[in-house]
């Protein structure tokens, strides 16, 4: 769990520099960044995908050996890894999808349907990377 808050604060060290180094922070580099930073995270998070996919079949692999289950569940296999990994790259692509149409829209002036793109852009990425830290503690645990 540690380890997934780190890389979220580095996440936005980055963005923070992103932002300050050799640029002027105006209200449209700091809109344009904001539109941006779901992208970011959701990087960051997709190598904890990796790690929750070894972690769950090690686990799992545990537990079959000593009788406690019978078989494997399907997000333990290399199937279920592999769907697991298609779905995150699904979320990425229509996140980056949205960001990119969200800058667009800011930059015609269009705020209103740019904000609710881009809400819809927020949702998506703290959802797959909620759902990431809760896969990832039940596993610990």
């Amino acid at each position: 769990m540690g380890d997934i808050i780190t890389s979220c604060l580095v996440v936005v060290l980055a963005f923070i520099l992103k932002l300050v180094i050799d640029r002027t922070s105006d209200h449209e580099n700091v809109g344009i960044a904001l539109l941006e930073f779901p992208v970011d995270l959701l990087f960051a998070n997709f190598a904890f995908l990796s790690t929750y996919i070894a972690l769950a079949n090690k686990a799992s692999l545990a537990k079959l050996s000593s009788g406690e289950i019978k078989e494997l569940p399907f997000l333990a296999t290399m199937q279920g890894g592999v769907a697991l990994l298609v779905v995150y790259i699904i979320l990425i692509v229509i996140v980056i999808i949205c960001w990119r149409r969200s800058e667009r829209l800011l930059l015609q002036k269009k705020i209103v349907r740019s904000f609710l793109l881009t809400l819809f852009s927020y949702f998506l990425t703290i959802t797959g990377v909620v759902k990431l830290i809760q896969m990832i503690s039940e596993v610990n645990n």
